[in-house]
């Protein structure tokens, strides 16, 4: 409920950013999983019990992750896994090509104020909503890169 608050902050939504998939990522969990099973079975141990439930509350934590913090667009400012930066915060920002995915370019923001991570943020945007949130970023931050 108060992140919902913190969100009407920012203004209205104007992109629903799209959660990215990383089938490696899945591919990884699910073979981690089933050697555990394989090793809990041949040990008679039911460690592999406790592997599939891991694997099942991380899935579901990520699921309410996306949910309740959100990803998105808004008029001032974005939102990324609960990360709030107002577009007076932003200093630059840049495409880089997505080393995990194919279908997901990497947007690199700066911020003028530093974040308790660093001053770099990473979001990966869909290849479908790159031209869309470009133009938003172009609008929103025109006067702020002239000035740079």
């Amino acid at each position: 409920m108060a992140n919902t608050n913190k969100l009407s902050e920012l203004g209205n939504l104007l992109i629903n950013l799209e959660k990215e998939s990383n089938p490696t990522k899945k591919i990884l969990t699910y073979l981690i999983c089933l050697i555990l099973i394989a090793i809990s079975y041949y040990f008679k141990s039911k460690a592999g019990f406790f592997a599939i439930a891991l694997f099942v509350v991380l899935e579901v934590m990520d699921s309410v992750k996306f949910k309740k913090s959100g990803r998105g667009i808004y008029e001032k400012g974005l939102c990324f896994n609960g990360v709030m930066t107002q577009w007076s915060d932003i200093k630059s920002y840049e495409w880089v090509e997505s080393s995990v995915h194919s279908h997901y370019g990497l947007l690199k923001i700066t911020q003028d104020k530093k974040m308790l991570f660093g001053a770099t943020l990473s979001l990966p945007i869909s290849d479908t909503q790159k031209n869309e949130v470009g133009k938003i970023l172009n609008k929103k931050l025109k006067n702020k890169l002239k000035k740079n």
